[in-house]
């Protein structure tokens, strides 16, 4: 029954999942969100990048650190219509290449190749920097991974798609591999790629979306459905997956508190900008785990420079059937460029 309310409900609220009026290829995938001023003129290399510093405070352990410090630097740059995308990752003291794409248009569909992220779900979708919660939704963790593989997307008119065809989990013996299809449609307005109302579009807008993973070797297929809305001083948004087993590989934020859920879990949100510079949210979660797990988030962005300098305090409050949850207080710091 819940996943009947759910999904009712998630098709008639509103707001920008995937930036409609632009396919999946053309969002940021973490490191196209290069800054526009750091774009080639005429051709060379565009650079950008971000560091995420953390402070947090556990109330029930009384632990308190420093950590989960993320940085991110992308390259990018285009010859003779092609494009190529390198993006590379530093957490817990270590480095890691996160993207390594070519993209190009081959009959008029955007296509992409190389070890990219599948095209399932907004949160999973969005990149870091751009969110307004210091970590993805339990559903957005579970599809945020890379992997090797081939894209197709485009769009026409509000409506845009994307299919990739990736190695999966079972690359060897069996050697099936691992489809993703998105889908979303603009029912008012633009899209946006951010989180919450600061920097979204202008006017009100209005986005549904769905994708489906199917990794053929490992598991069954999962479903992602998300709708939000986004306006000048509010966003409102809400997603639902239905877990059948497959999904992308683990993306969560350094940091993430959430990532494993049951069968059916669930997340609604909503943000309110207050003035030209501060944003607050609240996130609930239904982890529809055997345990009960649920989490409330509350948090408030100050923004110095949109989501490419920013200050963050937020209150993640879990809670399960046996009572264990313990509720964590961070503070965080974003400078990106």
């Amino acid at each position: 029954m819940k996943t009947i309310i759910f999904c009712a409900t998630a098709l008639t609220m509103t707001g920008a999942t995937m930036a409609a009026g632009s396919d999946w290829t053309a969002l940021d995938r973490e490191v196209e969100a290069l800054s526009s001023s750091l774009a080639p003129q005429g051709g060379g290399v565009a650079i950008g990048g971000y560091i995420d510093l953390l402070y947090t405070n556990t109330s029930d352990t009384d632990t308190s650190q420093f950590g989960g410090n993320n940085a991110r630097v992308g390259f990018s740059a285009e010859n003779s219509g092609y494009g190529v995308t390198i993006g590379t990752q530093w957490a817990g003291g270590g480095g890691a290449i996160t993207d390594a794409y070519v993209t190009t248009e081959l009959g008029g569909m955007n296509t992409t190749a190389g070890f990219f992220k599948a095209p399932a779900g907004a949160s999973g979708g969005r990149a870091e920097r751009d969110g307004f919660f210091q970590d993805r939704s339990a559903i957005g963790s579970n599809f945020a991974g890379r992997d090797s593989g081939i894209m197709l997307g485009g769009g026409s008119g509000n409506l845009n798609w994307a299919v990739a065809i990736q190695n999966g989990d079972d690359l060897g013996a069996s050697d099936d591999y691992q489809t993703t299809v998105h889908v979303d449609f603009a029912v008012m307005g633009g899209g946006s790629s951010v989180e919450g109302c600061y920097g979204a579009a202008d006017g009100m807008g209005f986005v549904i979306g769905a994708s489906m993973v199917d990794d053929d070797g490992s598991a069954d297929s999962s479903t992602v459905i998300d709708a939000s809305l986004t306006s000048g001083t509010f966003s409102f948004s809400a997603e639902f997956a239905d877990m059948g087993g497959s999904t992308t590989g683990a993306g969560a934020s350094a940091g993430a508190t959430q990532t494993a859920t049951g069968d059916s879990p669930m997340a609604v949100t909503g943000t309110y900008a207050i003035g030209d510079d501060w944003e607050i949210g609240i996130r609930f979660q239904d982890l529809d785990t055997a345990g009960g797990d649920e989490d409330l988030d509350i948090v408030a962005n100050h923004y110095i420079s949109g989501h490419d300098v920013k200050y963050t305090i937020g209150f993640s409050m879990p809670d399960n059937d046996a009572g264990t949850g313990s509720d964590t207080i961070t503070i965080g710091l974003q400078v990106g460029f």
